[in-house]
């Protein structure tokens, strides 16, 4: 059995670059990952997972490029490769309905308890959980693609040429996608809050 080849060393010029990289892109991969997840620890493991792949990849990869789309578009793709393995998703499941978000209710309604009173702060918890709930199933319902082209339209400092760019499509096809996802996630939700006056 042949030796395995040993890496090169990195140059200083390469670890600068990957420095600058993690610094400019760290947090803006973060905050995509956290989005799509809903999970922060999930969320750095999967950034993790990015930095590793370029890391080791680094002969293929063209740090002259626009760094910014191909970052994300590695992210969306460790989040899909994360989301089709089959324990995945009962575990998500069972994050998502983590203590985590008790405590953020709860940390919300203590801030508003002096200028309401309990059945105020009941109900409105009442009516948030239940757009929770609708919001959660309008997702499960949505493809991948509709999912992704909501998430990358709908993030601040994006527009659409640059969901357009990370997605690798057109203008025009992307504000199509887009429109028609808006559509279906609003024909989804419609039926849904129908169902649970």
């Amino acid at each position: 059995m042949p030796d395995k080849p040993t890496p090169r060393p990195w140059s200083t010029n390469e670890q600068q670059v990957i420095s600058n990289l993690v610094t400019q892109y760290g947090s803006y991969l973060f905050a995509i990952a956290v989005r799509r997840t809903r999970d922060p620890d999930l969320s750095q493991d999967l950034v993790s997972e990015v930095w590793e792949g370029v890391m080791s990849a680094r002969d293929g990869v063209d740090f002259e490029r626009n760094m910014k789309s191909y970052l994300a578009k590695a992210l969306s793709n460790c989040i899909a490769e994360h989301f089709r393995k089959p324990s995945t998703k009962q575990t998500v499941r069972l994050a998502q309905s983590s203590s985590s978000r008790t405590a953020n209710n709860a940390a919300r309604a203590a801030s508003v308890v002096h200028k309401t009173g309990p059945q105020e702060i009941v109900a409105r918890n009442e009516a948030q959980q239940r757009l929770r709930a609708v919001a959660e199933q309008v997702s499960a319902q949505l493809t991948d693609d509709e999912r992704t082209i909501l998430t990358f339209a709908g993030m601040d400092g994006f527009d659409l040429n640059d969901t357009a760019e990370i997605l690798n499509i057109k203008y025009e096809a992307a504000k199509s996608r887009l429109r028609r996802a808006r559509v279906r996630a609003r024909e989804i939700a419609t039926g849904l809050l129908g169902q649970n006056p």
